[in-house]
């Protein structure tokens, strides 16, 4: 059941948020169209609010024209070709760069994504992730990934805690450890490979 917006909050914002994560958890299927009346009426807001949700979710590329979007294996190819590139340059340089309180997160992150629960898991995932990418220090780097945050959250819910994907982190974290770039790069490269490759296999 969709969750009606509070008065007191910033009726935009919290409009966008319900909608983007229910896009992102499956909870609107790819496909659907998107009715800015039925929205507005579940929701409890005018349909301003939604209008504007809905623009700048397209924007994100969650929607297309009206309807939820539904990644080809093209796109999905070439988003993680993006991610490979970055995400792997962006770990070489945090193996040199991290501070020491960045590194006590990975390993708690790798803690929680072993033993929390399915949406802790997710959370621990992305702050992995953005840990080591906020320790490139590389800001056109980090643009990048935020203008395709809503769509790596989404893959992020799809691939969930697939198996091994706890003890490719910790190599990855190992290699961040010993301040060794080329590995760190070559087993984030190979981590994102493997989320691709499950991705794709659940494709018809």
């Amino acid at each position: 059941m969709m969750e009606r917006i509070k008065k007191t909050d910033h009726v935009y914002n919290q409009a966008y948020e319900v909608i983007r994560s229910m896009i992102i958890k499956g909870e609107i299927p790819p496909g659907q169209n998107l009715v800015e009346e039925k929205l507005a009426s579940s929701l409890g807001v005018s349909r301003t609010p939604i209008r504007e949700s809905l623009r700048r979710l397209q924007q994100e590329g969650l929607i297309q024209g009206k309807r939820v979007v539904q990644p080809t294996k093209e796109d999905m190819k070439d988003i993680y070709e993006v991610r490979m590139l970055v995400e792997g340059h962006a770990a070489k340089h945090a193996a040199v760069e991290m501070s020491d309180s960045q590194r006590l997160l990975l390993i708690d992150c790798i803690s929680q994504s072993r033993n929390g629960l399915p949406e802790e898991i997710m959370k621990a995932n992305t702050l992995f992730h953005d840990t080591i990418m906020q320790a490139s220090h590389n800001n056109y780097m980090l643009n990048i990934i935020s203008q395709m945050k809503s769509l790596i959250l989404l893959f992020r819910h799809q691939v969930g805690a697939r198996p091994c994907l706890c003890e490719e982190h910790e190599k990855i974290y190992e290699s961040i450890m010993m301040k060794d770039g080329e590995a760190a790069e070559h087993h984030m490269r190979l981590h994102l490979q493997h989320n691709l490759d499950f991705l794709l296999s659940k494709q018809p």
